[in-house]
C-alpha cells in the first residue's frame, strides 16, 4: 500500500514522546490492532497515534510500524543538525531515543536551510490605533482624480472626496438598474451606498465633500428649475381645461427632511434619491427626538428600511392612503469622533450605525499648489462621469446586470470567507461583526457603480446611449469591489473598538505586550502555557480573544509563528519574540518592572494585615 511521505513535522512528533497525546488508551487501541504490531501502550505507539483523529485510523498506521527504529545519529545522518532538529522540537537523547519508521522506508533528508525573514520593527500596540490613509487605487481614475488633485490644493485628507465620489456615482445610477448576484433566489442590488467620514473639528470634512458633490447639485438645481417652469405652464391653464395631478417634483438630492415628507419625495421619484447631511448627529438626532416625542422609534424604523429599497406602503388616518415603489436613499455625511462616541449605546440595537461605511480621515496638511489647467481637466471628466451616470438606461434584461461566471465564483468564495469573519466578530466584537455582515450586498453595489463608471467612460453603443446591461460585471470589477471593502474594513475595526472601549482582544494583546517586555527568557520560546500560566488577562479570555490577540501582535511585529506545539482552532501555540522588541520599548519596559514590583510590594502588604487581622 502506497503511503505519504514522512514530513519532518512528523518525524518531530515521534522523537517528542513527552508531548504524545495519550487520550486513545492502550485498552482501545489492543482492541483494535493485529497481532504482530509494536506494543500498543508503548511510547512510540502513543506519539504515532497523535497523528490520527480515529482511533481505527491510529490502529492501522501503527500496524504498518515495523521498520527498525531511527535513531537520532540516523536523522544526522540524513543532514538533520542539532540545530534543525532543535528548531522541529526535537529534543530527544543523543542514541538513546529511537524514532519507530513510519509507514516509509527511510526518513527523509533534512529540509533545506531556509532564509530568515528580517523582523520589522515593533509597532507601539500601546498607542490609540488609527486607521492607514485611503488610496483608493482600486477605483476608476476617472472617479477618482479630481478628489486626489482638490486634496493636494486644500490640504484636506484625499480619503474624503474619493469616498465622497463613489458615494455620488452610486446616487447617480437609477435603482432600476442592478447586479445580479444569485438569478435562483433573485438576489438583485442596486447602487444604494452609505458612507460616513469621521474626523476632528476643522479637518474639512465638509468642504472637502462639496466640490464632489457639486455636479449632482447641478443636475438638481436644472430638475428644479425645470419643475418651476412646467408648473408655471400648468397654472396658466384654465382650471377646466388644465390635467387633473400637476407636474411632479423630481429631485436628485436632498439635505433636510423629515421621514413624512420624504414618502411624498420619494413616491415621485421612484429611482430613488440622495441624502446629504452636514452633520450625522443632527439626523440621527432628528429621528431620537421624533421617538422621543411620541413616535416610538417608529421613523428610525423607516430609516433602516431605506437602505434595503423596494416598495413601500404607509397608511396613515390623516394623510391617508401613500404607494412609494421605491423606498430608497443613498446617503453622504460626516460627523467627529466625540458625537460618534455618544450613540455607543445604539450599536447593538438596530444596526443602523452599521449601515454606513466609514472612514477614519487624517487631519489636514500643508497644501501642494496644482496646475489649474490640470485640475481644471479633472473637474470636467469627473463632472461628466456623474452627468453620464444619471443618464444611464437599462434598455434590456429589465435593467439587470448579470456576472460573468468567473465573478460569480470568486464572489460567493468571498462572501463565505465574510461569513467566517462575521461568526469570530460576534464573541469578539459584536457590533462590528453586525456591520461586516452587510459586506456580501456592498460590495455588489460597488461592483455596480465601478462597472456603471467602466461603462460610460467607454464610447456609446450606435443609438449613441449607454446600456451597462448589455456587458456582464467582470471578475476585475468585483475584485476591486472587495479590494475598496478590504480598506474600508481596516477603518470600521478601528471605528467600533473606539466606540466599544476597546476590542477585547486588543486589551489581551496589549497586557501580553507587557509580559514580553519583562519576560526573563525573551529569546526561548514562548508557548501558549506560558502565557495562561504568567498572563492574567489571557488566561480568562475566551479562546476566539486569544487567538486575535497573538494575530494582532503578529500583525505589529511583537511576535512570530514558530514550528512545533499543537494547532488549535484558534491558532497556533508557539511563538519566538522579535529581538528588537527589549531595545525599542526598553523605557516601557522598566516602568512596567517598576509597576509590577509595586504590585507584588502591596500585595505582601495586604496580605501581612490580613494575616494580624486573623491572629
Amino acid at each position: 500500500m502506497s503511503t505519504p511521505e514522512t514530513t519532518p513535522e512528523e518525524v518531530a512528533k515521534f522523537l517528542a514522546s513527552k508531548r504524545a497525546n495519550d487520550k486513545i488508551k492502550a485498552p482501545k487501541l489492543k482492541a483494535v490492532l493485529p497481532a504482530g504490531c509494536i506494543a500498543a501502550d508503548s511510547p512510540e505507539s502513543l506519539a504515532l497515534a497523535a497523528k490520527y483523529r480515529t482511533e481505527r485510523e491510529a490502529a492501522r498506521a501503527i500496524n504498518q510500524t515495523k521498520a527498525p527504529g531511527h535513531s537520532e545519529a540516523t536523522l544526522i545522518a540524513q543532514g538533520w543538525t542539532p540545530a534543525l532538529l532543535k528548531q522541529h522540537g526535537m529534543y530527544a537523547a543523543s542514541g538513546a531515543t529511537t524514532v519507530p519508521a513510519d509507514t516509509l522506508t527511510s526518513i527523509p533528508p533534512a529540509p533545506a536551510e531556509m532564509p530568515v525573514e528580517p523582523w520589522p520593527e515593533p509597532e507601539d500596540v500601546f498607542k490609540k490605533l488609527s486607521a492607514p490613509a485611503f488610496t483608493g487605487s482600486e477605483l476608476p481614475h476617472e472617479l477618482v482624480a479630481f478628489a486626489r488633485l482638490m486634496a493636494q490644493e486644500t490640504g484636506f485628507d484625499p480619503g474624503i472626496g474619493m469616498n465622497a465620489a463613489l458615494s455620488v456615482a452610486a446616487m447617480a445610477i437609477d435603482d432600476c438598474i442592478q447586479v445580479c448576484a444569485n438569478p435562483s433566489t433573485r438576489w438583485n442590488e442596486s447602487a444604494r451606498l452609505w458612507f460616513i467620514a469621521i474626523a476632528a473639528p476643522a479637518t474639512g470634512k465638509t468642504p472637502a465633500q462639496a466640490p464632489l458633490t457639486a455636479p449632482l447639485w447641478a443636475i438638481h438645481k436644472k430638475l428644479y428649475n425645470d419643475w418651476l417652469a412646467a408648473v408655471e405652464a400648468y397654472n396658466a391653464i384654465p382650471k377646466k381645461t388644465r390635467p387633473r395631478d400637476p407636474p411632479i417634483a423630481p429631485r436628485a438630492l436632498l439635505t433636510d427632511t423629515t421621514i413624512a415628507k420624504l414618502s411624498d419625495v420619494l413616491k415621485d421619484n421612484p429611482r430613488g434619491i440622495g441624502l446629504v447631511i452636514d452633520e450625522f448627529s443632527s439626523w440621527l438626532g432628528a429621528l431620537d427626538m421624533q421617538a422621543n416625542a411620541g413616535a416610538g422609534g417608529h421613523d428610525r424604523g423607516e430609516a433602516l428600511m431605506l437602505f434595503q429599497g423596494g416598495h413601500h406602503h404607509i397608511e396613515r388616518v390623516q394623510r391617508g392612503s401613500i404607494f412609494v415603489p421605491n423606498w430608497s436613499a443613498g446617503i453622504l455625511t460626516a460627523s467627529t469622533p466625540s458625537q460618534m462616541g455618544r450613540y455607543e449605546k445604539h450599536l447593538p440595537e438596530d444596526g443602523l450605525i452599521q449601515r454606513f461605511l466609514p472612514y477614519l480621515a487624517c487631519d489636514k496638511v500643508t497644501p501642494v499648489p496644482i496646475d489649474p489647467q490640470e485640475l481644471e481637466g479633472a473637474r470636467q471628466r469627473y463632472d461628466a462621469t456623474i452627468q453620464k451616470l444619471w443618464n444611464l438606461h437599462a434598455l434590456t434584461n429589465s435593467g439587470v446586470v448579470q456576472m460573468t461566471p468567473e465573478a460569480k465564483d470568486y464572489f460567493m468564495d468571498w462572501s463565505a470567507g465574510i461569513d467566517e469573519h462575521v461568526k469570530a466578530y460576534r464573541v469578539l466584537l459584536p457590533p462590528l461583526a453586525g456591520h461586516i455582515g452587510k459586506y456580501a450586498s456592498m460590495a455588489l453595489r460597488i461592483g455596480l457603480t465601478l462597472h456603471c463608471v467602466k461603462m460610460v467612460n467607454e464610447p456609446p453603443a450606435s443609438h449613441g446611449m449607454y446600456d451597462v446591461t448589455t456587458k456582464f460585471l467582470d471578475l476585475a470589477t468585483i475584485t476591486a469591489a472587495t479590494t475598496y471593502l478590504a480598506a474600508i474594513a481596516v477603518h470600521a475595526k478601528v471605528m467600533y473598538q473606539d466606540l466599544n472601549g476597546g476590542s477585547p482582544s486588543t486589551n489581551v494583546a496589549r497586557e501580553v505586550a507587557r509580559y514580553l517586555m519583562v519576560r526573563k527568557e525573551p529569546d526561548s520560546v514562548l508557548a501558549r502555557r506560558d502565557l495562561l500560566r504568567d498572563v492574567h488577562a489571557y488566561d480568562r479570555a475566551p479562546e476566539p480573544v486569544q487567538g486575535e490577540a497573538m494575530r494582532f501582535l503578529e500583525e505589529m511585529g511583537w511576535v512570530r509563528v514558530t514550528q512545533g506545539g499543537q494547532r488549535r482552532s484558534t491558532g497556533p501555540t508557539r511563538y519566538v519574540t522579535n529581538p528588537s522588541v527589549a531595545k525599542v520599548f526598553a523605557v516601557q519596559a522598566v516602568a512596567e518592572v517598576t509597576r509590577r514590583k509595586l504590585a507584588r510590594e502591596l500585595i505582601g502588604i495586604a496580605a501581612t494585615a490580613r494575616r494580624e487581622d486573623q491572629s
